[in-house]
């Protein structure tokens, strides 16, 4: 371990398809849903992060990457706090540089603490073995640098799989369902700035709404419907399931204390023109939000036309596009 050395790994956003919001209590720090979810693995909108051990050093060093804009201090904070704790959990007491580049905006609703802390995760159990020299039957399995990665966020262990991830307490793995497993994502960008209540303090904030509660009874059964209606391809159902899940989300956004809410006029003119799409034509795309002012769509790759025609209706929204990850 005496000279430096460089890592270099990338993970994906995911997508949830069933929510990941409000948290179980945990004595250790290790995040945990409430109840089971289900995403969707994107392979072109990724983080990668870059270690360089540094021999001489005794501290971990967050640089700034040119193409990104500076982290917040308590993130910067919270990224350093992660590699600390994976360096503790795999006894390993060196030092490294680290530079971080998302290749979509931070912190604006596309699921960056995932793809991060992932990346993160991914990229200092290769780096630590490396220079530990650890054996390959002796390194950690996937499964486990997903688990070791929910320290850092919770929906980070579903980036280490696809094209879809189920979470279950501490089951995680990756999912095939079919012709489905290549899904086209488009996400409508209606807002590029971070925004102002982050996905932590929304699963805190869920919590004094009145229908939190009522959530957690129905959610798991919600799960259980889209993994069968996935499983039959039925299109239909899985829109149902997957519209009626996050827009249950965002109204406890809308009734918690304080509440907040990232449906700005234009996502819900544009939320709106998406229902008209579906009731007027009996089909459209899998329509989702996450903790932020965008929609992120998914088609099927048989309804190229129907998204080049539905896409037109948004031509002044920049948008981003996905590709999903290979098993």
């Amino acid at each position: 371990m005496g000279e430096e050395q460089t890592f270099t790994v990338r993970k994906p956003i995911n997508i949830a398809l069933i929510k990941y919001i409000g948290k179980q209590d945990s004595h250790d720090g290790l995040n945990q849903a409430l109840h089971p979810c289900l995403s969707y693995t994107l392979d072109e909108l990724y983080t990668q992060v870059r270690l360089t051990y540094q021999p001489e050093a005794t501290q971990d060093v967050m640089l700034t990457h040119p193409k990104s804009p500076p982290l917040a201090h308590k993130d910067r904070v919270r990224f350093t706090d992660h590699l600390a704790l994976v360096k503790q959990k795999l006894a390993f007491t060196g030092c490294f540089n680290i530079d971080t580049y998302n290749n979509f905006p931070l912190s604006a609703g596309l699921a960056s603490s995932a793809s991060s802390f992932a990346a993160l995760t991914a990229c200092a159990v290769e780096a630590i073995e490396a220079l530990q020299g650890v054996p390959v039957d002796a390194k950690l399995s996937l499964l486990q640098q997903a688990q070791l990665s929910r320290y850092g966020s919770g929906s980070a262990c579903r980036s280490f799989y696809g094209p879809y991830c189920t979470w279950d307490n501490d089951a995680i793995e990756g999912v095939s369902f079919g012709e489905w497993d290549n899904l086209q994502h488009v996400v409508l960008m209606f807002s590029t700035q971070q925004k102002h209540v982050s996905s932590s303090q929304a699963h805190q904030l869920v919590t004094t709404s009145d229908g939190f509660e009522k959530r957690q009874s129905v959610v798991a059964e919600r799960y259980a419907n889209l993994s069968k209606a996935m499983q039959a391809l039925d299109w239909q159902a899985v829109h149902r399931y997957v519209w009626t899940d996050f827009i249950e989300m965002h109204r406890l956004f809308h009734t918690s204390k304080p509440n907040f809410t990232y449906c700005t006029p234009k996502v819900k003119k544009a939320l709106e023109f998406l229902q008209g799409w579906w009731y007027n034509h009996g089909d459209g795309p899998l329509v989702t939000m996450d903790a932020g002012s965008n929609i992120h769509l998914l088609f099927r790759p048989d309804q190229i036309y129907e998204r080049t025609r539905l896409l037109r209706q948004f031509s002044d929204i920049p948008m981003l596009y996905g590709t999903p990850l290979a098993e």
